[in-house]
Order: C-alpha cells, then sequence, then structure tokens
C-alpha cells in the first residue's frame, strides 16, 4: 500500500482531477452541446487509455489507472451535479454510477497489483470497443 500512495502517484491523480474538468469545459466552450462535450471528453479518456496501455509498461507504471481513476471520480461528481443541482431524475444515471463504482474498483485493484495484466488487458478491450460509442 505504501508503495502505490507516492508522491508522484498523488500528484498524477491530482493532475487528472483538473484535467478532466478542464477538457470538458473546453469541448463544452467550443460546441456549446453538453452531450456531444461529454462524448468528446469520454472519447479523449479512451484514445489516451489506450495509447498510455500500448506505449508504457502498465506492470511498472500507475498512469493509465490512475488517470483513468481520475477520470472515473471526475464523471461521478458530474453526474452527482446533474442529480441535486440540476434534478435530472435518479433512474437515468443508476447505470452510469453502477458501472463507475465497478470500473473504479477494478482499477483499485489493477493498483495493487491484484491481477494486474488481466485487468489492463480487460480495460484496455473495453475502452478500445468504445470508439465506436463516441462517434
Amino acid at each position: 500500500m505504501s508503495d502505490i500512495l507516492t508522491m508522484e502517484n498523488i500528484v498524477f491523480y491530482l493532475f487528472s482531477l483538473v484535467f478532466w474538468p478542464s477538457s470538458y469545459f473546453i469541448f463544452k466552450r467550443y460546441n456549446q452541446n453538453k452531450s456531444l462535450a461529454k462524448n468528446f471528453n469520454h472519447l479523449l479518456h479512451a484514445v489516451l487509455f489506450v495509447n498510455l496501455y500500448k506505449l508504457l509498461d502498465h506492470n511498472v507504471l500507475n498512469y493509465p489507472i490512475i488517470f483513468s481513476i481520475g477520470f472515473y471520480t471526475f464523471d461521478v461528481f458530474y453526474i452527482f451535479y446533474s442529480l441535486f443541482i440540476k434534478r435530472e431524475p435518479f433512474s437515468r444515471h443508476l447505470p452510469y454510477i453502477i458501472h463507475h463504482i465497478i470500473a473504479n474498483y477494478g482499477l483499485w485493484l489493477a493498483l495493487v497489483d491484484y491481477c494486474r495484466g488481466e485487468i489492463m488487458y480487460f480495460y484496455y478491450i473495453l475502452e478500445y470497443s468504445n470508439f465506436l460509442l463516441y462517434s
């Protein structure tokens, strides 16, 4: 556990918590469409995850995992904003909340080296297959 809470990992997680909302608001600013901006943000996450997975040694570096945990954390905060501030119906967001909880749990397991290779490969396939959803 102590090798997970390194300063490098914490700083990278904090960077991802700033990066994802920033990218969403940049996309939203230039096209004024909330759902299109969210799709661009999700596509950006998928592209970055797939490329980080392919380019980096994911058995050593935690960047793809931490970046994705930051993405799912931002998305959950955005969902709660939609539920409590914008008063959108809970039933509309429940599948996404469950999906994000499971995704973060799986990424946490990979981060603590529980079947890391298999979990990362599984996420790679899922994110790669998501490309068609965002087109």
